[in-house]
C-alpha cells in the first residue's frame, strides 16, 4: 500500500515547482543512514528525474538527486537492526550510488541541490535508504524511472521545456479527431499509408509530450485494437509495387513506436494493466504475433536494400515494444486480479507462436548490425547504447523462457557475440554516455547466459 501523508503532500505542493509537483510518483517515510545523516528520519519522494528527502516532520526541503548523478540503485535484503523490534524486519533497505561530487563541479551542483543555505548536504557516494514500509513499490519504480532517464538520451536538461502540451481540452479533442480519422481510413475502401503514417506520427508526438494523451490512450482498448488492425493489414499486405510496400512496412514501424511511446512512463500502470484485462486472450495472441512476424514480401523485394533495412526496423521496434511489456511484467502489475495474463503465460503466447525462433534469429543479427560501423575508432552514439540495452534486455528473457531457446540463441549466436561484439565492448561504449554503466552490466549478463547455454551438460 503506497504511503499517504496530508501534511507532507502539503507541503511538497508549497515547496516544489508546479510542474516538479505534477511529476511526485510516490513518497514514503524512511530512516537515511550516510555520512551526513546519522539514523535520521526522513521522508523521501521520486519525480521523473529526481530523488528528494525533506525533514520528518517536513519542514525543510534536504536534498534532490537528479537521476543523471545515481550511479547504481541497490535492494539489500537485510534487517535494520538499530530500528526498535517491531520495525527492523518491516523495512526496505535502498543503497544508491552517486556519483563523488568536486567542490566546484559546476555540473554536481546543478544536479544535487542542496538546502537553502547552499551547502551541498550530500558528500558521500553512498546513501542507505530504509524505506518504512515493506509492501512499498517505491525500489522497482525508481529503477523503472531511472533507467527510463538514462536510456531517454536528453543531452540537456528539460526541466525548462515549454513545449509540453498542458490544454487538456485541447489534447482531448485532437485525440479523439486522431481516433475517428485513423478510423474511418481503416473502412475505407482505398488507404494510403502516407495519410495513415502522418496521423499516427501525430498520435506519436502528442503522446510523447502530454502524458494525459497517454492516459486518453489507455483509457480503454479502442486504440490498442486500432493499432493491431493496421499491423496486421500492413504485415500481410501482397503490394508488388516496392515504394507502396515500403511505405506500408514503414507505417507499420511507426504503430509500433507509437505504441511504445504510450507505455514509456510508468503513470499508465493501472490504466495499462485494465485495458490488458479487458482484452481476450485471441487478441493477446494476435497482437504478440504480430509483433513476432516479419513484414510478407513478394520474392523480388527479397533483396531490396531499402526494403530489407524497414523490416529491420520493423524487428527493432517491435523489440522496443517487448521492452516495456517486459518492464509491466517484472513489476507484477498484470497478476493483481487477472490470473491467466502474467509472466508465464505472456512467455507461453511467444513459445507458442511458429515464428518466435525467426524472430530471436532477425533479432540478434540486428543486435550486431549496432556494433558494426565503417569507423572502428568511433563510439556508440546514446541513441545506440539505449538501443543495445534494450534489445540486450529482450533478448535475456527470451534466453531465459525455455532450454530450447537458450541452446539456439548460444549455438547460433555466441560465435558472433565472442568475435564481433565483445572485443569492441570497451571501445565502442563511451563511458560519457547516461546508459553506458547499466549497459555494460547488462552485456555482462548477455556473455554469462550465452556461455552457460554452451557448457556440457
Amino acid at each position: 500500500m503506497a504511503f499517504r501523508d496530508p501534511k507532507f503532500e502539503s507541503f511538497l505542493k508549497k515547496t516544489l515547482p508546479p510542474k516538479e509537483y505534477e511529476q511526485v510518483k510516490i513518497t514514503e517515510a524512511c530512516v537515511i543512514v550516510s555520512s551526513t545523516e546519522k539514523r535520521s528520519h526522513r521522508f523521501v519522494f521520486v519525480t521523473d528525474k529526481k530523488v528528494g528527502v525533506t525533514s520528518n516532520p517536513p519542514k525543510s526541503l534536504l536534498w534532490k538527486i537528479h537521476f543523471s548523478e545515481i550511479i547504481d540503485i541497490e535492494r539489500i535484503y537485510d534487517s535494520a537492526n538499530f530500528l526498535q523490534k517491531s520495525l527492523k524486519d518491516s523495512v526496505q533497505h535502498i543503497l544508491i550510488k552517486i556519483k563523488v561530487q568536486q567542490p566546484d563541479n559546476s555540473k554536481a551542483v546543478k544536479n544535487i541541490e542542496g538546502t537553502s543555505s547552499g551547502r551541498l548536504a550530500i558528500d558521500s557516494s553512498d546513501i542507505h535508504m530504509y524505506i518504512l514500509n515493506f509492501e512499498s513499490h517505491i525500489h522497482p519504480l525508481m529503477c523503472s524511472l531511472w533507467t527510463s532517464h538514462l536510456l531517454e538520451c536528453n543531452e540537456d536538461d528539460a526541466d525548462d521545456d515549454e513545449s509540453i502540451v498542458n490544454d487538456v481540452n485541447r489534447i482531448s479533442v485532437v485525440y479523439q479527431r486522431l481516433y475517428r480519422n485513423i478510423l474511418s481510413m481503416l473502412t475505407g475502401s482505398h488507404i494510403l499509408p502516407e495519410q495513415v503514417y502522418r496521423l499516427v506520427h501525430e498520435l506519436k508526438v502528442m503522446l510523447k509530450s502530454s502524458m494525459f494523451a497517454k492516459s486518453l490512450f489507455w483509457r480503454s482498448s479502442d486504440m490498442l485494437v486500432l493499432c493491431n488492425k493496421y499491423l496486421t493489414l500492413y504485415l500481410n499486405s501482397e503490394h508488388e509495387i516496392e515504394s507502396i510496400r515500403a511505405d506500408e512496412i514503414e507505417c507499420a514501424s511507426i504503430i509500433l513506436e507509437t505504441i511504445c511511446v504510450s507505455m514509456e512512463k510508468t503513470e499508465t500502470l493501472s490504466s495499462c494493466q485494465k485495458v490488458v484485462q479487458q482484452c481476450s486472450k485471441n487478441f493477446l495472441t494476435s497482437l504478440v504475433g504480430n509483433f513476432l512476424s516479419t513484414p510478407q514480401l513478394v520474392a523480388s523485394m527479397s533483396r531490396n536494400r531499402m526494403i530489407e533495412e524497414l523490416c529491420a526496423e520493423y524487428t527493432r521496434s517491435s523489440a522496443y515494444v517487448f521492452y516495456e511489456l517486459l518492464l509491466l511484467l517484472e513489476r507484477g502489475v498484470w497478476t493483481q486480479n487477472r490470473q491467466d495474463i502474467n509472466k508465464s503465460s505472456f512467455s507461453q503466447m511467444i513459445l507458442s507462436n511458429s515464428q518466435h525462433l525467426d524472430y530471436i534469429d532477425s533479432l540478434t543479427q540486428q543486435f550486431v548490425v549496432l556494433w558494426k560501423t565503417d569507423d572502428v575508432q568511433r563510439q556508440l552514439t546514446a541513441k545506440e547504447t539505449s538501443n543495445i540495452y534494450r534489445i540486450c534486455f529482450v533478448i535475456i528473457h527470451f534466453i531465459s523462457m525455455s532450454s530450447a531457446i537458450k541452446k539456439h540463441i548460444s549455438l547460433t549466436f555466441l560465435e558472433e557475440f565472442t568475435y564481433l561484439v565483445k572485443p569492441f565492448i570497451r571501445s565502442k561504449l563511451s563511458t560519457l554516455q547516461p546508459a553506458s554503466l547499466i549497459t555494460h552490466k547488462i552485456l555482462q549478463r548477455f556473455q554469462v547466459a550465452l556461455q552457460d547455454a554452451n557448457q556440457p551438460r
